[in-house]
């Protein structure tokens, strides 16, 4: 669609004779430089599901003679004898996204890979690979595997580190021992929340810091223009990927290839290693479930996926995407950044002082907050809870309080567990409606009855 002349000479490549019906895509994914390697990936369509097919060379560190760029060299590819499940030989067309698209980790394409992706962030995603819903169940009741290399891995080390790391987030880092994470958020002047991440402690002087993927050049700025009280290094670990086991199975599976993993608790982490390569290990994650999180460098991390995938099929666990994630953590009540927090609203507004501590000395926002304290909240984010099944609020529906908006949905869905329609939303003022309250939620042109609630809207607990 967007390839130009690139498109008319793959069509060449693949001969006259071959027809090449809209049903069919390839989509070009480019070079992930490595130091000593280059990695060229593609996804192609079979049978409407996709597939992904990646290749790691570390012997040429350069594109190979003749190519023009990536695309180029992923186009001479004999995809012309690939087969389909049947045997079929499929056909292609060609588009690219970008100058730069860049695809999470992925294992070579199988009957079990992706289905679906999607764009976000510089990132091509997979949104799920056997149905969100199957995936969220194996979650819920046995294990999941996600792949999360989108997610920002920031490393912030050196003797002023944490007096750096104080003035930037709002919770109090000198609190976190070495071994521990906490919740932190990243505020604008005015309180706006900027971006919500977790922190871990590795060393004395030592911190991991995991932004979203679309805010971590902007917590990377951040970090790099605030005051520091002595020397600080930061690194961003481009080259690294990120899993996470999710599920009641999952410390099964993540001990038996890191026996480390055995002795965390919530929130806790520790270093080991995979192949002689450092990974870090955490007990952490989104879902709601026991679960852990895996951080290491993108050269052994397709194998390790192979592992961790080998190890749940006696659990009968599966890979899973964004889609089933997100349910997973609305079902929680865990906001969103994009969706539930943005700049517009305070830390406090959207429910999350827990994370914060005023009285650790100033940060970026705390004056912002200490008026709001005072002055009271224009806004509350609010957990709703559907009556009937069929009413699944969706993100900007208007809540209503008889013929008064009082707010709008920022995250909705339908829960399997429940068996209804769930979602979060902000409701002004705040205290407009406490919990227990009875609301009405305009779904397209139809109002549909909810009660506002405390989440987790669900019995589970990470712990």
């Amino acid at each position: 669609q967007q390839f130009g002349a690139r498109q008319t000479n793959f069509s060449r490549r693949i001969g006259p004779d071959i027809r090449i019906p809209e049903s069919y895509q390839l989509n070009v994914g480019f070079e992930r430089e490595l130091g000593r390697g280059f990695v060229v990936e593609a996804n192609y369509t079979f049978n409407r599901g996709i597939h992904l097919w990646r290749e790691f060379n570390a012997n040429a560190p350069r594109l190979p003679t003749g190519f023009r760029d990536f695309a180029d060299y992923l186009l001479s590819r004999d995809f012309a004898n690939f087969r389909d499940a049947s045997g079929a030989r499929p056909v292609y067309s060609a588009s690219t996204a970008g100058e730069l698209v860049r695809f999470t980790l992925a294992p070579p394409a199988s009957a079990d890979t992706i289905t679906r992706i999607v764009e976000f962030g510089g990132w091509l995603m997979p949104i799920e690979y056997r149905g969100a819903l199957a995936e969220l169940r194996a979650v819920r009741e046995r294990v999941g595997l996600f792949d999360l290399t989108h997610l920002g891995k920031v490393e912030v080390a050196g003797p002023g580190a944490l007096g750096l790391l104080q003035g930037v987030v709002t919770n109090d880092v000198s609190a976190v021992e070495v071994g521990r994470a906490q919740y932190n958020l990243v505020l604008n002047e005015g309180g706006g929340v900027i971006e919500d991440l977790i922190v871990y402690r590795l060393g004395p002087d030592r911190y991991f810091v995991v932004p979203n993927a679309s805010n971590t050049q902007r917590v990377l700025q951040i970090l790099g223009e605030a005051d520091a009280p002595d020397r600080v290094h930061l690194m961003y670990h481009q080259d690294w990927c990120f899993l996470a086991v999710q599920g009641q199975r999952s410390p099964s599976i993540v001990t038996s290839l890191f026996p480390e993993a055995g002795e965390l608790s919530f929130m806790r982490c520790a270093e080991s290693a995979f192949r002689r390569r450092p990974v870090i290990v955490t007990r952490s994650g989104y879902t709601g479930e026991i679960g852990f999180e895996l951080f290491t460098y993108e050269d052994i991390a397709v194998e390790l996926w192979h592992q961790l995938m080998d190890a749940m099929v006696m659990f009968e666990g599966m890979p899973c995407g964004l889609a089933s994630r997100d349910v997973l953590r609305l079902e929680m009540g865990y906001p969103l950044y994009g969706q539930d927090l943005f700049e517009s609203c305070t830390a406090f507004e959207a429910g999350l002082g827990w994370a914060v501590s005023l009285d650790k000395g100033d940060f970026r926002g705390r004056e912002a907050l200490v008026r709001q304290q005072r002055e009271g909240l224009p806004s509350r984010l609010r957990g709703l809870l559907m009556h009937e099944r069929r009413h699944i609020p969706r993100a900007h529906y208007p809540v209503f309080n008889g013929d008064l908006v009082i707010g709008e949905v920022t995250s909705g869905t339908f829960s399997p567990l429940l068996e209804t329609g769930i979602g979060l939303a902000y409701l002004w003022p705040g205290d407009v409606a406490d919990v227990g309250a009875e609301v009405e939620v305009d779904i397209r042109g139809r109002r549909g009855a909810a009660t506002v609630v405390r989440p987790p809207f669900v019995d589970r607990s990470p712990r």
